[in-house]
């Protein structure tokens, strides 16, 4: 099923920085199909509105950095399920395109997606799978582009609403985290973080854009993290305290391993990336990389005093073996190509689930 793409433009692309974008309404009623498997299926979902103020002013993440360009829209990116089983746990997804599902759902970027698209992201991507495996709702923030700070201040925002439902009273969430480069680059101008230390380091609007803040990228890349991270805490505290829910974090990452920086905090991680462990799958070799970004050299000019040469040379040829896996990656089991397939979305979702210790599910058992 398609839709007018003019008339979801004449809704919703209003240039103002605080629109609220619905879902499409041929698919608030849709009837869900049955699972295949008869010891899981869903009772009932919701769509959420997108609010672009929860991205930043303004979100062009895709749009490459033209300063005239569209927002860019992804239908149902804010999703929640409720499944057979009547559970009082649930798993909160956050990510960008890899938890979205690129190549299994909608991607056209025509601000609308089809029911078959629909029905993968609930039963298909790695969201999905988790709530599967551990026999548990789901409520998933999954915006392809999507930078680590909009992730946290959609957090911020959202968290306490979502698990202060009363129908659960244990909650797992888990959290992508992308490259920290994004907040940036061109495509992630504007995005300004939503604490004042994050705004001034972090953004090119900020005072000290034209100043050189840190002696080396081990510093550079320690204060992101660590100004991140602190952010997280703060907003788990808060949501903690005010419905004194249990709530379990796990993190990973999808293009390298995270730094030593995220063990110093109170959550579990997945030790190496989505990447390094669908290559390790695949008998390849796809090597870890500091930064995510092919731009990160002109990024680190902007703001670290003191640039080491051999450091960069060695990312480069990291980043050359990284693209050579890649390319020739689905020459062997087809498990990413380009984006993650259906397979290694379920292999994914088994690998947090099960460190994260709530895998449930019978056939597991």
């Amino acid at each position: 099923m398609n839709f007018n793409e003019d008339l979801w433009k004449q809704f919703h692309l209003d240039k103002n920085p605080d629109i609220v974008l619905k879902p499409p309404p041929e698919l608030t009623n849709l009837e869900i199909q049955p699972s295949p498997d008869p010891e899981y299926g869903i009772t009932s979902y919701k769509l959420y509105d997108v609010h672009l103020n929860h991205l930043g002013t303004p979100w062009r993440c895709l749009s490459r950095g033209k300063p005239n360009s569209d927002y860019v829209y992804f239908c149902n990116s804010e999703l929640s399920i409720e499944n057979s089983a009547g559970s009082n746990t649930l798993v909160i997804n956050v990510g960008e395109s890899w938890c979205y599902g690129g190549s299994i759902r909608d991607m056209d970027l025509k601000y609308t997606e089809s029911v078959e698209s629909l029905h993968k992201a609930f039963y298909t991507t790695m969201g999905a799978k988790m709530a599967k495996l551990s026999q548990s709702d789901l409520h998933q923030f999954t915006y392809p582009g999507n930078c680590n700070t909009a992730m946290f201040r959609w957090l911020s925002d959202r968290l306490y609403d979502i698990v202060s439902n009363p129908k659960y009273n244990k909650i797992l969430l888990v959290i992508q985290q992308t490259d920290h480069l994004r907040e940036f680059t061109d495509h992630g101008q504007g995005i300004l973080p939503s604490t004042p230390k994050l705004q001034n380091l972090l953004s090119h609007q900020s005072d000290y854009s034209d100043k050189k803040l840190f002696d080396n990228h081990t510093e550079f890349n320690h204060t992101y993290w660590h100004l991140l991270w602190s952010w997280l805490e703060d907003i788990l505290a808060d949501v903690r305290e005010r419905t004194s829910k249990t709530i379990d974090v796990i993190m990973w990452s999808n293009f390298f391993n995270l730094p030593p920086e995220v063990n110093d905090h109170d959550w579990q991680n997945i030790p190496e990336s989505w990447m390094k462990f669908t290559s390790r799958l695949e008998g390849g070799d796809c090597p870890n990389t500091t930064f995510g970004t092919p731009d990160f050299l002109n990024i680190l000019k902007h703001y670290v005093k003191n640039i080491d040469i051999e450091f960069v040379e060695s990312e480069v040829k990291a980043r050359e073996k990284v693209q050579q896996w890649w390319e020739r990656s689905h020459f062997r089991l087809n498990l990413m190509p380009y984006y993650p397939t259906d397979i290694n979305h379920a292999l994914w979702a088994g690998q947090i689930i099960n460190q994260a210790g709530w895998l449930t599910y019978p056939h597991y058992a």
